[in-house]
């Protein structure tokens, strides 16, 4: 079975594939957001549309599968890998009482807000892949937005 680690890579690798094909990847909050889990789209291919949110738990969700063959708990959202956003999210995991430098890519999300509202995914070198509008994911800084609030480690 593959490890925490091989899980993450492919997570990170199927991330940033996101960012080089983002015009095909539509920003949505409606029902096709969960496209990705809901046709079994495995990356490198990526989903139709997403948002922030279901496109973090499409990544989790899509390496677990190719790895593992089965995707097995719900380590993101606890809701059997369909549903969820940002507010299941942080209820998940681990919070992360380090900086930047303990988070470990392809297993920490980073969230915005006060309240919470938007997730990325924190890919290494100090930076995220973010769905959060058209045209697709994006690779920012982790502090592309001033209003960080705190970042959760996955045992994806």
């Amino acid at each position: 079975m593959a490890t925490y680690e091989q899980v993450a890579k492919l997570t990170v690798a199927t991330a940033m594939e996101g960012v080089r094909v983002r015009q095909k990847i539509a920003y949505t909050q409606g029902g096709t957001r969960w496209s990705g889990i809901d046709r079994h789209i495995k990356g490198p291919s990526q989903p139709p549309a997403a948002d922030c949110s279901s496109y973090t738990t499409w990544l989790a969700w899509q390496s677990r599968i190719r790895l593992r063959k089965g995707a097995g708990t719900d380590v993101i959202n606890g809701l059997r890998w369909q549903r969820g956003n940002t507010a299941t999210q942080i209820t998940k995991g681990k919070r992360h009482r380090l900086g930047v430098n303990g988070w470990i890519p392809g297993r920490t999300l980073v969230f915005y807000g006060h309240p919470v509202h938007h997730v990325a995914l924190y890919v290494g070198h100090g930076r995220v892949v973010s769905h959060g509008s058209n045209p697709g994911p994006l690779y920012l800084p982790w502090n592309y937005r001033g209003d960080f609030n705190h970042a959760r480690a996955y045992k994806i």
